[in-house]
């Protein structure tokens, strides 16, 4: 008999990486060692971020008695925030939000979900960490900046601890 999963965890890529990007890769592999399913939606040769939310809302597949969680990176970050107005998901992952950029504007911006967290590099040469601290201020969202750039690449290890230890919050939920 097969353990029922604990919920789904749906990916979204940054503008120039693709659903089999490495921290999608990596952070997949702790979700479903946690018990979560995972899907990365591909949004190569979408360029608008409205766009990818309408993406996003389309293949959301879940059933009502699962947890589901947004994760996203850079415009994928922002892709997940825009779509939690509507879908108010336990969990939102966000690394390296594309907030206040030029661009990227939606009326509901408003992150809704009953855990959030956010991970941003102080060395982001993107999206500024002056951005990220206003956003997160502005919702009482967790944050931690880590010492890296925009990709988050060289503090992987840091960031699994960090998702594995948010896996573990948005399964508590009841």
């Amino acid at each position: 008999m097969s353990k029922k999963s604990l919920g789904k965890v749906f990916f979204s890529h940054g503008k120039e990486s693709g659903p089999g990007a490495f921290k999608i890769q990596r952070l997949s592999a702790i979700a479903r060692q946690a018990g979560f399913e995972t899907t990365s939606i591909d949004y190569r040769g979408i360029s608008d971020p409205h766009e990818r939310i309408s993406k996003l809302l389309r293949n959301l597949e879940y059933e009502n008695d699962e947890k589901l969680i947004l994760a996203g990176s850079s415009m994928g970050a922002f892709v997940s925030i825009a779509a939690s107005e509507s879908i108010n998901p336990a969990g939102l992952f966000l690394m390296a939000p594309a907030v206040y950029i030029e661009g990227y504007d939606y009326p509901e911006m408003k992150p809704a979900a009953d855990v959030t967290e956010v991970i941003h590099g102080w060395k982001d040469e993107i999206v500024p960490a002056e951005n990220v601290f206003r956003f997160c201020s502005e919702y009482s969202l967790n944050l931690k900046f880590l010492n890296d750039t925009h990709n988050l690449q060289s503090c992987i290890k840091e960031i699994e601890v960090i998702f594995k230890e948010f896996l573990n919050k948005v399964a508590d939920l009841i």
